[in-house]
């Protein structure tokens, strides 16, 4: 299989919260990253093709995420907006 990333890819191995799993935010792991995309493993459910992937448990900067790939426990996301957010809730 060719690689057609415009990135390189960095383990990461660092944990992240993400939207569309029910009213609260989910944790996963971010496996590996780059400026373009990332690989989560997500233990509660696969998410919804668009959500947010937030890097603090107090939800102050998120990545909108659009969902690339899908296996059983993980997605491939690329990156869309960051910014500032407020908690959910």
């Amino acid at each position: 299989m060719r690689n057609t990333r415009k990135n390189e890819r960095r383990a990461a191995d660092i944990r992240g919260w993400i939207t569309g799993l029910g009213e609260n935010l989910a944790p996963c792991l971010i496996e590996n990253i780059s400026p373009s995309g990332a690989k989560l493993i997500v233990d509660s459910g696969q998410p919804p093709d668009e959500f947010r992937l937030y890097f603090s448990p107090h939800a102050t900067t998120f990545r909108q995420c659009l969902v690339r790939w899908r296996q059983k426990e993980c997605v491939g996301v690329q990156f869309g907006a960051a910014g500032p957010a407020r908690k959910p809730g």
